[in-house]
């Protein structure tokens, strides 16, 4: 049925069309049950991302409770790393923007 004064791209358009309609008034009668979508559902595997976990809120609690006291206990007294028995009059720590010096080293004395 080759129709010489026709466009192929139109005649590819009507074909398509009409397998279209075809494959509609074929899969119509067709219909996705309920039980069917649930033996569907029952034999596929859940991969480990559609997995549900459920944690206890007490136990989420108790742990969150414990990473703080740890966090707190731990903090340190005081903002300096270096111990103020070390820091003397004439060599005192400077917090400068680039990092922690001696102030003697800044001054270009020794230690």
């Amino acid at each position: 049925m080759q129709h010489s004064n026709i466009p192929k791209q139109v005649q590819n358009e009507t074909e398509v069309l009409n397998l279209k309609q075809n494959l509609h008034e074929v899969v119509a009668s067709l219909h996705f049950s309920d039980e069917m979508k649930q033996a569907v559902l029952d034999r596929a595997k859940p991969s480990i991302w559609e997995r549900e976990i459920t944690i206890p809120i007490p136990a989420l609690a108790i742990a969150i409770v414990l990473m703080m006291g740890i966090g707190i206990l731990n903090y340190p007294e005081s903002e300096s790393i270096i111990p103020a028995e070390q820091q003397t009059e004439q060599n005192r720590v400077i917090d400068m923007g680039t990092g922690i010096f001696w102030e003697s080293d800044i001054k270009g004395g020794q230690r």
